[in-house]
């Protein structure tokens, strides 16, 4: 399972916080290194550090967990090598492995003058006792975009061709949505007019009810069932009706 690691050249660390494998006499010269470009934008790096580097650094993890281990029986600083060895040997382990991939790690990538975007990530990590530590890690850089040719087009416009019937058809459509309705004293309503009524529902004695509705509608438009708009057209203005309506289905 692949690890997250952070590339030190992508994240630089705070001043208080040194990169990783700093202090380590380690440098690009004593590693193995190949570099894999799986895309343009995607690097894995193969490292292999020698075995007496390894054994060098757990020789130092050692030193430095026994100047701090307090153990039964023996002075700060003062317990034997060989009991830090097996006591702690997960820890100095450990130890020595993030330093050394840490420090592998950064002087790889400037050797190879890479400088990520991403956190590498640590796979296939190889590591026996008295053996060289291999290890893989993937991380994306920077992908070179080639520009291709930014001048020298020719782009042709179509001309549209506009009839004369779809001109007055916007004519007419801008003539109604700015037009001003002008009120008629007399007459009948005719289509396209607009009708202010008000409806009423008559009981079987064809008295009037309670439901009586105001409406505005433009005859011919579709706003009102056409027995309704039949029945408008027949009134004069401020004239009063009486009307059998048929209502649809739905």
């Amino acid at each position: 399972m692949p690890w997250g690691f952070e590339s030190p050249l992508s994240h630089p660390p705070s001043p208080q916080a040194p990169l990783p494998g700093d202090g380590m006499n380690l440098d690009a010269s004593h590693l193995k290194i190949s570099l894999d470009e799986q895309d343009s934008w995607r690097r894995v790096m193969s490292v292999t550090i020698p075995a007496s580097i390894v054994q060098e650094e757990e020789r130092n993890a050692a030193k430095h967990i026994a100047s701090r281990a307090r153990l039964k029986g023996f002075r700060k600083g003062r317990v034997p090598m060989k009991v830090i060895e097996n006591r702690f040997s997960g820890t100095l382990r450990q130890e020595a492995l993030d330093k050394l991939i840490g420090s592998a790690y950064k002087q790889a990538l400037a050797s190879k003058e890479l400088r990520p975007i991403s956190e590498g990530e640590l796979e296939d990590l190889q590591y026996k006792p008295e053996e060289d530590l291999t290890f893989r890690i993937a991380f994306d850089v920077e992908p070179v975009i080639e520009v291709g040719r930014l001048s020298g087009f020719v782009v042709e416009r179509p001309m549209a061709k506009i009839e004369e019937e779809q001109v007055d058809e916007v004519l007419t459509r801008i003539q109604e949505q700015n037009g001003v309705w002008q009120p008629l004293e007399e007459g009948k309503p005719v289509e396209k007019d607009l009708v202010s009524v008000t409806i009423t529902r008559l009981d079987e004695k064809l008295e009037s009810s309670d439901e009586s509705r105001e409406y505005d509608l433009v005859i011919g438009s579709g706003d009102a069932i056409p027995d309704i708009e039949a029945s408008i057209c027949t009134l004069q203005v401020g004239e009063v009706g009486d009307f059998d309506i048929s209502f649809p289905d739905d």
